[in-house]
């Protein structure tokens, strides 16, 4: 007899954390955002005995007397590719905005270090030229590379740029990271028609003759001000003279009531203003002038003298009038 048919089952959607729970966390992380977000990483392409894979190249510097470091476990050939792109950009310096006239030996008092992430994986080959001397230009210019742009290429002293192999192992790998735009040698231009089709669709390709070419498709033209421009205090986080704060006048207690009010403030008129006698030296009179005798006062003998305010000695001191006393002569 023919086995009874099984009821059939309805499809069940399969989400984010479900997928997790069967298959375990993620295995490979998408870094390439992250990675980017600073200037001097730039990202290239390398074959691989498994195929393509992405490339990140860090660059950084540091005052010193101009010595190149490299990590990363790299072979003879792909130090040489560091050396020569450094040479190039210290011979282009001024074409590049990264020295003037004045500065030609900036890069001589400076070290720059270059890191090939996965240490643990030795590297070598001539294709990383092109990484390498965009990497250096956006240390130096803090100009951050594009996100969505993969490179490959050699280059030499004079600045052009050789083709490479592996076109289609490197391109399948950037087209499986999900870029969408990948920088190529002009001569490799033959070697297209062996990608996928789906591949030659949905990637724009960009053929570069030499390495200026690559740097201005690679490069943004300017930081945004919250990534890592200059702020409003400054290139080097200090303000303009006329942007700063005043200073504050410190914090005073007085003992004695021991609060932190402010001195109690004598009720006196402001003196309307008087300018300096003729026999006054240039910027008024040195202090309190000598009360003419009562007879010579104006206004009688009440021994105020007009447009000049009643002195007055701080508390605890017995506040003392100028003018005559009780017997009609100065104190």
């Amino acid at each position: 007899a023919p086995a009874p048919a099984r009821p059939a089952r309805k499809p069940k959607a399969l989400t984010d954390d479900k997928i997790r729970a069967i298959l375990g966390p993620d295995k490979y992380l998408d870094e390439r955002a992250e990675r980017l977000q600073v200037p001097g990483v730039a990202m290239g392409l390398a074959y691989t005995a498994v195929g393509g894979d992405l490339l990140f190249i860090e660059a950084s510097r540091m005052p010193g007397t101009g010595k190149l470091v490299l990590t990363g476990r790299l072979g003879e050939v792909m130090r040489e590719s560091a050396q020569t792109a450094l040479s190039w950009i210290k011979s282009h310096a001024q074409e590049l905005g990264l020295a003037n006239a004045s500065t030609t030996d900036v890069l001589n008092g400076t070290d720059i270090h270059l890191h090939f992430p996965a240490g643990a994986i030795p590297k070598d080959g001539p294709s990383a030229g092109v990484t390498i001397a965009s990497a250096l230009v956006s240390m130096l210019s803090s100009r951050l590379c594009r996100s969505d742009t993969a490179m490959t290429g050699e280059i030499t002293l004079r600045g052009l740029v050789l083709p490479v192999g592996g076109i289609k192992e490197k391109v399948v790998a950037a087209h499986r990271a999900g870029l969408r735009r990948v920088i190529l040698p002009a001569r490799n231009e033959k070697d297209l028609p062996e990608l996928p089709e789906d591949v030659l669709k949905e990637v724009t390709f960009e053929l570069a003759h030499d390495v200026s070419q690559v740097l201005t498709l690679v490069l943004k033209d300017a930081l945004d001000a919250s990534a890592n421009g200059p702020g409003p205090d400054g290139p080097h986080g200090i303000a303009p003279p006329d942007e700063r704060v005043p200073e504050q006048q410190p914090h005073v207690t007085h003992i004695e009531d021991g609060t932190d009010a402010p001195p109690p403030v004598l009720d006196q008129q402001e003196p309307p203003h008087e300018p300096p006698a003729a026999d006054d030296p240039p910027g008024g009179p040195p202090g309190p002038q000598p009360v003419p005798p009562a007879e010579d006062v104006p206004g009688g003998d009440s021994g105020e003298v007009p447009g000049r305010p009643t002195l007055y000695e701080p508390p605890p001191v017995t506040i003392v009038p100028q003018g005559p006393d009780s017997a009609g002569q100065p104190p």
